[in-house]
């Protein structure tokens, strides 16, 4: 029924990730089945997706990144997912429920785009990036502090 409503135009991922973000309490009818659904569908909640990637990236060898950083390029203000700001380096969390329309995917090519040309490097990782190769994610994250000192 999601993957119809979908289709039909009745509902994006992005509004049904944040319902059941909404509804998310324990023990509630279904919950377990809808975020199964957005795992199948490489898009857990924004906030399950964030949450856990922000543990992954406390990792002890790792500097703890700055979540939500907001840094304005031109007349532009975005809202970085993860920075190092030291070092220029921001890492974004994209789920197919926010990142598939067209909208979001012009929105976001613009916004690296910016981001690349102010001098920063943006690394993005998917939600079966984290699930399935957290430490590769995490030998990324290191990779890109080590090839860009404070």
């Amino acid at each position: 029924m999601l993957d119809d409503a979908r289709r039909r135009g009745l509902l994006t991922l992005g509004e049904f990730a944040r319902r059941v973000d909404d509804l998310g309490v324990r023990g509630r009818k279904g919950i377990r089945l809808a975020r199964a659904l957005l795992v199948d569908r490489d898009a857990p909640p924004a906030s399950v997706f964030e949450s856990r990637l922000a543990r992954l990236l406390d990792d002890p060898g790792l500097a703890r990144p700055v979540r939500g950083f907001s840094l304005v390029v031109g007349r532009e203000r975005y809202q970085l997912d993860f920075a190092y700001p030291d070092r220029r380096i921001c890492i974004e969390a994209d789920s197919e429920a926010f990142h598939l329309d067209l909208a979001s995917f012009q929105r976001d090519r613009q916004r690296q785009n910016a981001l690349v040309l102010a001098g920063w490097t943006v690394l993005r990782f998917t939600w079966r990036d984290l699930h399935d190769r957290p430490e590769r994610l995490v030998s990324q994250v290191r990779h890109a502090l080590a090839a860009l000192p404070a």
